[in-house]
This record gives C-alpha cells, sequence and structure tokens, in this order.
C-alpha cells in the first residue's frame, strides 16, 4: 500500500518535470509559435529559432532541472549528517566561498581595468576556487574535530567571515562593479548556453548525484546517531569526509554556472517528507532529485513570466516559495518544532522519597528529544523511586517537574497519558490470556472512547508500533505464550502506540538473557532516534549504558544525582563513583 503512494508520488513527479521542461522551453521574453518550436526541435531549420531555442532556452531549461536536483540532494545530505533539519547546501560556508571569490573577482576587473576577467570561465575558476578552499579548509578542520556539532558551527562561522570580506569589497568597489555583482547575487540559467561549459556541468552534477545512491544505507545508519552508525559498520569519519566532499563539488558548480540559489537545498527535502510522511532515504534521495528538478523549474518559469513588467530575478522567485514552505515546516513539522526546544522534561531540584523518608534532593536533571538517557545507579540508590516520582506514581517532595515548560501537577492525569508513557517490570499474570494485539492496543486508550473503541488511524497506529519493535508475527498470540523478552518488546510496542514524547522503561532488561537485553537496547536507540523521543530507562547494566544510550543520570554514592553525555570522559572514575567498593570489579569485567 504504502509501496503504491511513493510509486504515485514518483509518477506524479516525472508528469510535472516534463510537462514543467517543455513549458520553460516555450516561455521566453521572444514569442515562438508551439508548431515553430516543435518543429525546431525536430529539425526543420530555422536559423532564428533554431538559436533561441536549440541554442539557449533548452540548456537553460535542463540547467535548472539539473541544479535543482542537485541542490535539493545536497540539502538532504546535509541534513541527514546534521540531524538539522534546517541545514542546506550552504551550511558550509561552500557556496560562500564561491561568491567570495567571484567578489574578488568583480571588483578587480573594474579596480584595475581587466576587463578580460568578467568573461564566464574566469567566474566559472574563480567560484570553483572559492568553494575549494573552504572545502579543503574544512577536511583539515573535521580531522581535528570529534562531532558533527562542531564542524557545523565551524562552517557557519566560515560563512560570516567569507561574507564580512565581501560587504568589504562592495563598501570600496565602484558603482559598476557593485551593480554586475548584486545581478550575479541574484542566480540566473540564462548564462546557460549549448557549449563545452554546459556539458561539463552535466556531467559534474549527474555523477554527483549517482554517487548518492551509492550512500543511501548510511544516509538510514546516520538517521540513529553516529555512534549506532558506527555499531552498524559505517565509518563515520570517512563517510562524513565523502558527504562533505559530494556537497562542495555539487554546491560549487551549481553556484559557479548559476549563481547563489536559495532556498532549494533547504525547501525541497522538507516537501518531499511531507508528501511521503517518509524518512526512509531508500524513499528521499530519489523524489528529492526529482522534486528539486520540479520546484526549480517551476520557480524558472514563473521568473519569465513579465509579471509587474519585467523579468524577476530567480533568487526572488526561489525565496517568495522557500520561505514561507520551512516558516511552515517550523510550525506544522513537531520533529523541527522540537529542535527549538530540545528539553522537554526538566527536574528543577527536585526532593523525593517513599513515605516520610526522603532519599535523594537537590535533583536538577533535564531529558532531551532525540536521546536515550540511562539512568545509572546500585541496587537501593532510588532508581525505581525515581522513576516512579516521575511517572506521578510517588508525591513529589518538593522542586517541580515540566513537560515543555509545563508543572505536571497542574496537567490531568488524561493529558499526562499524552505526554509520558511508561514500561514497568511488574509480571501481571491477569494479561496473560490478552493478545499481542490486543495488550498493544492498550496504548491507544488515552485516545478511545469508554468503550475503548478503535478508529482504523488507531489500528493503523497499533499495527506500526509492533512492526517498529517487530512483533507483528506475534499478534494473535497470548502474552502468557511468549517468552519474556518478546513480552517486554510487547509493553514497548504499547508504550509506542501510546504515542507520547517521552517513554520512561523501569528496569527493561532484567530477567532478560544477553541477545534480548542487546536488542531490548537497540530498539530504544532507533525508536529516540528516529522518532525523536526522549526515551529514560533505569539500568544496572553499565556496559550496555555505556554503549548504547546518549547521556546518562548518574546516582552517585556520594548523595548527588546528575547528568553526563557523550564522551563519558574518565569512565573508570564514574564506576568508582556508582558502585564505590563494587566497582573495581565492574572494571575487571569491562576490561574483558
Amino acid at each position: 500500500m504504502k509501496n503504491s503512494k511513493y510509486f504515485v508520488v514518483g509518477i506524479v513527479g516525472v508528469v510535472l518535470l516534463i510537462a514543467l521542461l517543455c513549458a520553460n522551453i516555450a516561455s521566453g521574453t521572444v514569442h515562438i509559435p508551439l508548431n515553430d518550436i516543435i518543429s525546431t526541435i525536430c529539425g526543420k531549420e530555422n536559423e532564428l529559432y533554431d538559436i533561441i531555442i536549440t541554442q539557449r532556452r533548452i540548456p537553460e531549461a535542463v540547467t535548472a532541472m539539473v541544479a535543482g536536483s542537485a541542490l535539493a540532494v545536497c540539502g538532504l545530505m546535509m541534513q541527514t549528517l546534521f540531524r538539522n533539519p534546517l541545514a542546506d547546501p550552504s551550511i558550509l560556508g561552500i557556496s560562500s566561498g564561491a561568491t567570495l571569490f567571484i567578489a574578488i573577482l568583480t571588483f578587480c576587473s573594474t579596480t584595475f581595468g581587466l576587463s578580460v576577467l568578467v568573461k564566464p570561465i574566469w567566474q566559472i575558476t574563480a567560484a570553483i576556487i572559492g568553494s575549494v578552499c573552504v572545502l579543503v579548509f574544512l577536511l583539515v578542520v573535521s580531522k581535528k574535530l570529534i562531532g558533527n556539532t562542531a564542524l557545523l558551527i565551524t562552517g557557519i562561522m566560515t560563512g560570516y567571515l567569507t561574507s564580512s570580506l565581501v560587504s568589504v569589497l562592495q563598501y570600496s568597489g565602484s558603482k559598476d562593479a557593485n551593480f554586475a555583482f548584486v545581478m550575479w547575487l541574484q542566480g540566473s540559467f540564462s548564462r546557460a548556453s549549448l557549449g563545452e561549459f554546459f556539458f561539463a556541468f552535466i556531467i559534474i552534477c549527474v555523477v554527483g548525484m549517482a554517487a548518492v545512491f551509492f550512500l543511501i544505507r548510511t544516509f538510514n545508519a546516520l538517521l540513529l546517531g553516529e555512534n549506532y552508525a558506527q555499531n552498524l559498520g559505517i565509518n563515520v569519519k570517512k563517510t562524513r569526509n565523502i558527504i562533505i566532499i559530494i556537497t562542495a563539488v555539487l554546491t560549487a558548480v551549481v553556484t559557479s554556472y548559476c549563481g547563489p540559489i536559495a532556498f532549494i537545498g533547504l525547501a525541497v527535502p522538507h516537501i518531499v517528507r511531507y508528501m511521503t510522511r517518509s524518512a526512509d532515504r531508500r524513499i528521499l534521495v530519489p523524489l528529492t532529485i526529482l522534486m528539486g528538478g520540479v520546484i526549480t523549474l517551476a520557480c524558472s518559469l514563473i521568473a519569465k513570466q513579465s509579471i509587474f513588467g519585467y523579468l524577476l530575478p530567480i533568487n526572488a522567485v526561489t525565496s517568495l516559495i522557500g520561505a514561507p514552505i520551512v516558516i511552515m515546516a517550523i510550525f506544522k513539522n513537531s520533529s523541527i518544532k522540537d529542535y527549538a526546544m530540545k528539553d522537554i522534561l526538566t527536574l528543577e531540584n527536585i526532593s523525593i522519597g517513599y513515605g516520610k523518608n526522603t532519599l535523594r534532593s537537590g535533583v536538577s536533571l533535564s531529558l532531551e528529544r532525540g536521546n536515550l538517557t540511562s539512568l545509572i545507579g546500585k541496587n537501593g540508590a532510588g532508581k525505581s523511586t525515581l522513576i516512579r516520582t516521575l511517572c506521578g506514581f510517588l508525591p513529589l517532595f518538593d522542586g517541580k517537574i515540566t513537560i515543555d515548560g509545563t508543572d505536571i501537577k497542574k496537567m490531568s492525569a488524561q493529558k499526562l497519558s499524552r505526554c509520558m508513557s511508561v514500561v514497568l517490570t511488574e509480571m501481571i499474570s491477569e494479561i496473560n490470556y490478552l493478545t499481542v494485539r490486543q495488550t498493544v492496543e492498550m496504548g491507544r486508550y488515552p485516545y478511545s472512547n469508554c468503550f475503548a473503541s478503535l478508529s482504523e488511524k488507531d489500528q493503523q497506529i497499533v499495527t506500526n508500533a509492533m512492526k517498529m519493535v517487530a512483533v507483528e508475527h506475534l499478534a494473535d498470540k497470548s502474552i502468557g505464550a511468549i517468552s519474556d523478552g518478546q513480552r517486554q518488546k510487547v509493553m514497548i510496542a504499547k508504550a509506542l502506540a501510546q504515542d507520547t514524547d517521552i517513554i520512561i522503561l523501569d528496569e527493561p532488561l532484567s530477567f532478560l538473557d544477553m541477545p534480548s537485553r542487546v536488542e531490548i537496547m537497540s530498539i530504544l536507540k532507533r525508536i529516540a532516534s528516529e522518532n525523536d523521543k526522549a526515551v529514560l530507562l533505569s539500568s544496572h547494566d553499565m556496559e550496555l549504558a555505556l554503549h548504547f544510550s546518549d547521556s546518562m543520570w548518574v546516582m552517585s554514592t556520594t548523595g548527588s544525582v546528575y547528568q553526563i553525555k557523550k564522551p563519558w570522559g574518565d569512565v573508570n572514575a564514574l564506576i568508582d563513583d556508582i558502585f564505590a567498593q563494587q566497582g573495581a570489579l565492574i572494571k575487571v569485567f569491562l576490561k574483558r
């Protein structure tokens, strides 16, 4: 069913691409009758029409299509690499490097009277040199930086630096030079003409986009984060360099040939995600390339229309179309909205305990969307007490717990159940005669009526939840007839069906053998990364926590509770802090 939907989207995209390609060829400042256009394309001689259509309009339309596809897939690569939906081809400052060298060329040509430098060959050469300089700088820097965030910030700062230098050149340049440079900044496909540069442009872009298809498996692995991708056999550092190189080359070639084209790389991946409702790069990569060409051709066609008595610059059209799409995505797409507020659950100076006994006080922690967090501590440290306090099963002694800024004390039970789902360790014999599907369906109870009737949409959510943890084949089996590991996966599926931003699990690895524990941790890691959920679990398994977690809440033997994130730093000191004298045994085990 879903594959047919993707196929329909692809067919519609191809039809639109062909239609817009023909419309661009037929459109221009010089009106040419349709029958003359067809005759010229078919080879009938008309020198004027041949120059206009064959030498200008067809190369211009093909350039718009290929440039849009290249920028769109570059945007998808950047968003995948940085796991940031607002990343685009210019995010690393590569297009800014091209812009800087074009500015140097333009202002030098007027200042020193070197008119030869304004020829297209020198502009293209300058843009490529500028892009390559930034690329080399980033590749050198990437060898010294551990994470993508640091590289992302470096790229943004590089862009600011080059923009400042361009501003200095503009301020000191002549009026003519500024006019020429500003016109180049608007971007244009009209520079394209049938010749060696056109064919070189097409070949480089096609080869670059073809190379992206060989990285699809890697892209899907990177959705889970760098650590999990590495666990799946991906060489993260090498992959990062390959993605940067492909993005740099494609961006440099497009910028040098067409000028900087705004918003295509940023907006198109969001449009495709909205159309497909999928994050699978096997689907997104080909459709992004296709829709990049479609949308850029549409923008080019609009720019050619003399709506206001003059032709519009292509950058104005792409910005008018792209900016509203991105703004709409920020407000409507929860995965983007979450980046504005990563911390979804916040503990502010809380005190916990049971009865009249206070176990821990002055605890301040936070849970982030998209992260798997492990709560680590020895037996009796208060892990379950903290978990149960978060879930509202035990009263909060002091302080405040908020979800997205709202105090949970002010939330009704139903509202809290739509924000937080729970998986506990209790073996409840009463559900042994329920089927797996009936158990998972309970996750939809916060959204159902008093008769627990489920809509078709609810049933689909239940099915998807079971598929996500690979228990759909057990749907008709009773809970009492499956293993402990399978039962734990069913309870995780129930939490997924509840469709909450926070999933909390109390000792989910208890009573499980090692393969089952690894499988459960892998599933939880994937759920957090793929669905951008905040997952918190308590565990004694230090080895798996260190391997799979993005962060840890540590209950120290000294009485403090604190939060740490990867990289962990001194693991031996951490183990000593958690387990005290027992830490020596654990360190010996971990070394093995």
